[in-house]
């Protein structure tokens, strides 16, 4: 009987946590959502910029220089949700 009492309560004690602890990880989440979608609009950024670049070098058309951001759209519309 004593064993399952002592048990009882380090379970108790293991599955609540303080608030101060949960609040921290709630803003923890937050913040590194928050990180990951300003670095994807930095990473689309530097793409964009990069399209004269790579227009200039490749010798391709504006249409062409198109598919690379319609490609790397879909490149990341696929594999950021497998990531998460």
């Amino acid at each position: 009987m004593a064993t399952t009492h002592n048990r009882s309560n380090l379970q108790q004690n293991n599955a609540t946590q303080p608030t101060y602890v949960q609040g921290f990880l709630k803003w923890a989440i937050a913040l590194t959502a928050s990180l990951g979608a300003i670095l994807e609009v930095i990473y689309t950024s530097i793409v964009n910029v990069a399209l004269t670049d790579i227009q200039a070098t490749l010798g391709a058309t504006v249409s062409e220089v198109g598919w690379v951001i319609t490609g790397y759209a879909i490149a990341n519309v696929i594999l950021i949700p497998l990531s998460a």
